[in-house]
């Protein structure tokens, strides 16, 4: 025991009022010395008192040692705490025991996994809201850089100026014209394949906004009122997770231009949208989303839903220098032979971004198809290079979309009507 002293977990060897290197003194059980010549009728007496004092003794010291070895392994948990503890104060942060949240450099509490921030957010969920949960969108494989988007850097700045303005500055839209004209949404229109749903993704990612992805599924109930009662969870859900951004896809599916004969609840629930994306319940508006719509035909949607994305953004097919961007973020890590990239952008015309890709992943099929065993050890070539020939194949089997000419027309002059 002495050999555990308090070295070993600090400069002090006292712990709890014991002293390590000292064994603890064993109690006197009789002070009095016993009888020189103890007579027979004393001898039983004796002989019981001795065995329950080694038994008191054996009882005391046992406790004294396991109250000892608690000590020095509570101190040891405890040195061990306070270590790690300044060693993540060194490097700028610290990590919470037991916790999923971790303060980084910038001082920004971010979730230690998507897994986690849900089951978190969980309990603190009505049950409409937890119907939604699956619908936050996990962005820890979106790209880490804008570059790898391969949008037009002025939409870029453009969306982060929006998404930035509003939480960076809020008490800006607390007065003047800003208070009654907050900027709360944007969309995305463009035909289909064009990389909408993966720049709202690195927007959210960038800005550091959580992502609330609703489709009309979602939306669409077959009970009387269940519609309402989903777009209300969704705002409150998106407020939880604040600064949050709403995206909703092919956004003209839901919010299409009412009409006459439309039904009561179709007007109902566009109704309860635009109440709750405008914050008209109070002070819970000062935490509403982003909301972000991605359409293929915006020219459907109903007016007043228009009137509250005053940033409508196009994402047309690439050009062909765009064409060469994309490429080179798909092929980076592969390696091409007797063809480049430029070479292959020229072959690619009206190609969308959804095209190139299956483009180079049926292209990497052909290649890996090719590939024999080693004759001696029966093993295929651990890396790959595409030819000419691989691509060729490939244009055989992946064509472009085929453009929908009507369609084409009317973006057209929806966006000229945008000025």
């Amino acid at each position: 025991m002495n050999r555990m002293n308090g070295k070993a977990y600090g400069d002090s060897n006292v712990y709890s009022g014991i002293r390590l290197t000292e064994a603890p003194p064993s109690p006197s059980l009789d002070t009095t010395p016993p009888p020189s010549d103890p007579s027979p009728s004393d001898s039983s007496d004796n002989i019981s008192s001795s065995r329950l004092g080694e038994e008191v003794r054996r009882v005391l010291n046992k406790f004294f040692v396991t109250r000892l070895a608690e000590t020095i392994l509570n101190d040891g948990e405890d040195n061990q705490r306070r270590s790690r503890q300044e060693g993540n104060q060194r490097e700028g942060g610290y990590q919470e025991t037991g916790s999923t949240k971790t303060e980084t450099k910038d001082g920004v509490a971010n979730s230690s996994s998507h897994a986690a921030m849900i089951d978190e957010l969980r309990r603190k969920c009505s049950d409409a809201e937890k119907d939604l949960l699956d619908r936050v969108v996990d962005l820890t494989n979106v790209p880490e850089r804008y570059s790898d988007v391969c949008v037009d850097e002025t939409v870029i700045k453009s969306l982060e100026r929006v998404t930035h303005i509003g939480v960076t500055r809020r008490e800006q839209f607390e007065l003047g014209i800003l208070q009654a004209n907050r900027i709360g949404g944007a969309m995305l229109y463009g035909p289909p394949g064009t990389g909408k749903t993966l720049l709202a993704q690195a927007v959210a990612k960038q800005c550091k906004f959580s992502m609330l992805a609703i489709t009309s599924g979602d939306i669409f109930q077959k009970a009387w009122g269940e519609d309402e009662k989903v777009i209300r969870a969704a705002f409150s859900l998106s407020r939880k997770l604040h600064p949050c951004i709403m995206f909703i896809d092919e956004a003209d599916g839901i919010f299409s231009a009412r009409r006459t004969d439309d039904k009561k609840h179709i007007r109902g629930m566009i109704s309860e949208f635009l109440s709750e994306w405008d914050g008209a319940s109070g002070p819970k508006g000062k935490k509403n989303p982003l909301v972000m719509l991605a359409s293929n035909r915006p020219f459907d949607i109903d007016q007043a839903i228009l009137r509250r994305t005053p940033m409508r953004i196009c994402l047309d097919i690439p050009t062909p220098q765009l064409r060469e961007r994309i490429l080179e973020v798909m092929l980076r890590d592969e390696t091409l032979e007797d063809i480049t990239v430029q070479e292959i952008a020229k072959l690619t015309r009206l190609y969308t971004g959804s095209d190139l890709r299956s483009l180079c992943v049926s292209a990497a099929i052909h290649c890996i198809e090719e590939q024999q065993p080693d004759a001696d050890t029966g093993c295929y070539p651990a890396s790959r290079k595409l030819y000419r020939r691989h691509f060729k194949a490939a244009l055989k089997e992946i064509r472009a979309t085929p453009p929908n000419r009507l369609l084409a027309r009317e973006l057209l002059e929806f966006r000229k009507r945008q000025g």
